[in-house]
């Protein structure tokens, strides 16, 4: 089971590595950063490593309701 499965949260499903990299290929390049002033440009180049990462950053958002 994946460690993201193993955590408890709620009422609620963990993202999955598929949703994030869907949502990724989904934006598109050149437009206004978000509030965390991360362009999508960044996100895109770090590959599977950075899928990874920003999957694991938003559960942790979803577990704790709270910005880390």
């Amino acid at each position: 089971m994946a460690r993201e499965e193993q955590q408890d949260f709620g009422p609620c499903r963990p993202i999955t590595r598929e949703e994030v990299k869907e949502a990724l290929m989904k934006m598109k390049i050149g437009k206004t950063v978000s509030p965390d002033n991360i362009p999508v440009e960044i996100w895109k180049s770090l590959g599977e490593w950075g899928v990874v990462c920003l999957t694991e950053f938003l559960n942790v958002i979803l577990k704790t309701v709270k910005m880390p």
